[in-house]
């Protein structure tokens, strides 16, 4: 008899409740199995705020191998894929705006729930394309990173792999955090030149800033909040003049940094002189990098345009919305419809609960039941005393500094200039921190993780996929990285 498999963690995450992550989990078995013909399974565990994402290997394993059969066998595959995560992006924020812009208290109770299904319905199918890229380069699997490195070594000296692995998959397009800091430092460009107290802004001046909140409030967001606030924006403004920021001039820097990226994929293409193939497989790698973040970016703003469906749901049902948060899509239209719901199983979903999605049904376990599933999962032996380990470059350069480890927005006040920012993995809510950061380090990641992203657009030295680096640091250690070589050392 066949040796059951096990589940193994593949990566975790914070500040998150069952909605939305419940869709990540049916997009990764749904979703990617009617885009590509094979899906995978995914659960989750979710405790105090956190998930923990486990897989089944083998499942993934073979999704991977089926989409890259399909690349290499026609590569303009991937580049319709890509070309609809952009179509489906666009579909998921409009059915956000069309919900954000309902008198939703003068809808029925059916229509609430259509109006939710049709959001979970598109971003399945968002996941489906999207989900691609986790697909292609994560963790164990790393099509992108393995094809171009192992093309490289074959064209360059050992020393320059690296270099021009980043320098060839780094994006030139501005992503929404790009955007979001060119359009602030106009605004703080008048604050700059006039020399104003930014505690104590002039009409026009806070005028403008009330325009970017509300242009950019959903930034930060991620999968529930908090969206930026008046607060968020003013320690962005405080930390230009903190770091001394010409903020003309970083205009300029930005503008000449991508400049000089191009120039420099340009002269490194005709060094290494790809054919056809490998041409296109590394302008779709650098693609992928930008669309990973993108997609998510979509997807932030999404569930910040549907707050209010969630809260008017949760009115009608005398609810909180963090109780709704708690709910599948069945139990959200049976309780709209006849009324009916489980309050103490939801309750205890907030404590600790377990969702997957099996062949058969979609299952949310709590209590014992759910403990015993998770106590099964396959548990990685983890040296402590590890004074070396090793990742992947994601943005290179060296620093040396003081651990702390940011996971989440409460953790973000340890953080001071210089420190060496660790993480499990970094999202768009930690920004602030990251800002500060000497260098990153994070467990997870890969090509388009988005550590990686920002840590180029910063040009802050990042190391990430380290797999463990949280479970042998702790704040207050010294590091010292090495993002040029992916190693880091514990001083």
């Amino acid at each position: 008899m066949a040796k059951k498999e096990k589940w193994e963690i593949i990566a975790s995450e914070y500040e998150v409740s069952l909605f939305p992550v419940f869709m990540l989990v049916d997009g990764f078995k749904d979703g990617i199995k009617k885009v590509h013909g094979q899906g995978c399974s995914i659960a989750i565990k979710l405790e105090n705020n956190s998930v923990i994402y486990v897989y089944l290997p083998s499942q993934w394993a073979r999704a991977h191998e089926l989409i890259v059969k399909k690349i290499t066998t026609d590569i303009s595959y991937l580049e319709k894929i890509f070309s609809q995560i952009y179509i489906q992006c666009h579909k998921l924020e409009n059915i956000g705006r069309k919900i954000n812009n309902l008198k939703l208290s003068k809808k029925s109770n059916l229509d609430l729930y259509n109006l939710y299904q049709s959001f979970y319905k598109q971003n399945i199918l968002t996941y489906g394309y999207g989900g691609t890229m986790p697909m292609l380069d994560f963790q164990k699997h790393t099509f992108f990173s393995d094809e171009l490195l192992k093309y490289l070594k074959k064209k360059v000296k050992k020393e320059l792999v690296s270099r021009y692995f980043v320098i060839l998959t780094t994006p030139t397009k501005d992503t929404f955090d790009r955007l979001e800091q060119k359009d602030i430092l106009k605004l703080y460009a008048e604050i700059y030149q006039k020399r104003i107290n930014i505690n104590n802004l002039p009409k026009n001046i806070d005028t403008k800033l009330s325009k970017h909140i509300k242009k950019w409030a959903w930034l930060p967001y991620l999968y529930q909040g908090p969206a930026g606030d008046r607060s968020y924006f003013l320690d962005e403004l405080k930390d230009f003049k903190r770091r001394k920021i010409d903020p003309s001039k970083r205009l300029r820097e930005f503008e000449e940094e991508k400049e000089k990226i191009k120039n420099e994929q340009r002269e490194i293409i005709k060094i290494i002189k790809p054919d056809k193939f490998y041409k296109k497989l590394i302008e779709l790698a650098r693609e992928s990098v930008f669309l990973k973040v993108y997609r998510r970016s979509y997807q932030t703003k999404g569930y910040y345009l549907i707050e209010p469906l969630l809260n008017e749901i949760a009115k009608r049902l005398h609810l909180t919305i963090k109780q709704v948060r708690f709910m599948l899509p069945q139990e959200v239209k049976t309780a709209l419809k006849a009324g009916r719901l489980n309050l103490t199983e939801i309750n205890s979903r907030t404590n600790y609960c377990v969702y997957k999605n099996t062949a058969k049904q979609k299952l949310v376990f709590t209590g014992q039941k759910a403990r015993d599933f998770f106590n099964q999962v396959k548990k990685e032996k983890i040296d402590k005393s590890l004074k070396t380990i090793k990742g992947t470059t994601a943005c290179a350069g060296k620093a040396k500094g003081t651990v702390k480890i940011i996971n989440s927005i409460q953790d973000m006040k340890k953080m001071k200039a210089g420190d060496i920012l660790v993480s499990g993995a970094t999202n768009p809510n930690l920004m602030p921190a990251i800002r500060q950061a000497s260098a990153i380090v994070t467990d997870e990641g890969g090509l388009s993780c988005h550590a990686a992203i920002v840590s180029r657009e910063l040009n802050i030295p990042c190391v990430v996929g380290t797999g463990f680096i949280t479970q042998v640091v702790k704040d207050g250690d010294r590091l010292q990285v090495d993002a040029n070589n992916a190693i880091v050392k514990k001083l």
